[in-house]
């Protein structure tokens, strides 16, 4: 706000790193947070007050790359709930200066990076289509067998012959390739598939 001391360097850099790490966030109003069964964003468009609970999320690292007052430019690594426009809040709240976020630029989302990124004018899919399987990171991988395959293709529970740990399993072939995705039952002794990636 104009009238506001400029703060210095140092102290923007201690404010954000007291950021760092397991923080209580309130979502901003106008995100998609659902209020009352609709979209917190959709009821303050409509005039409405937004009260929303704070909620737990984790910054695991955030890095000043520019300061230039009024302008702090960041680039934030944090968990999946974390809202980037919530946090530019905080930061200019404690530095009783105020803050937005005047632009976002999401450059990663776990393996896959904006430096890979293709314009869908200039896509190639024997270049350019990753596997799925990179989207899997480190969830529990089953390889079926072809009976067990065959079962997975009539959507039945699948047996196994050592219980699967874990809340969402990845069921794939010999070769690697994604099939599907499972949840267990009778004590991980058993699948669920729940998305069956594979046809006749």
């Amino acid at each position: 706000p104009l009238g506001c001391p400029r703060p210095a360097e140092a102290d923007v850099r201690r404010v954000v790193a007291g950021f760092v790490g397991e923080i209580d966030q309130v979502p901003c109003a106008h995100s998609a947070v659902h209020v009352d069964g609709q979209r917190a964003y959709k009821l303050a468009r409509a005039g409405r007050d937004v009260s929303l609970p704070s909620r737990r999320v984790v910054i695991h690292a955030i890095d000043v790359l520019g300061w230039d007052w009024p302008i702090l430019e960041l680039d934030i690594r944090c968990g999946s709930g974390t809202y980037i426009r919530a946090l530019a809040r905080d930061i200019g709240s404690a530095l009783q200066v105020g803050g937005y976020c005047q632009a976002l630029t999401r450059t990663a989302v776990g393996v896959f990076e904006l430096t890979r990124a293709v314009a869908p004018d200039a896509l190639e899919p024997a270049r350019d289509l990753l596997p799925p399987t990179l989207a899997l990171g480190d969830m529990p991988r089953v390889v079926m067998d072809e009976s067990r395959r065959t079962r997975l293709r009539n959507g039945n529970l699948i047996e196994l012959p050592e219980p699967a740990v874990g809340d969402e399993i990845a069921l794939l072939d010999s070769e690697g390739h994604l099939l599907a995705l499972a949840q267990p039952r009778a004590g991980g002794r058993k699948l669920q598939p729940t998305k069956v990636f594979v046809g006749e």
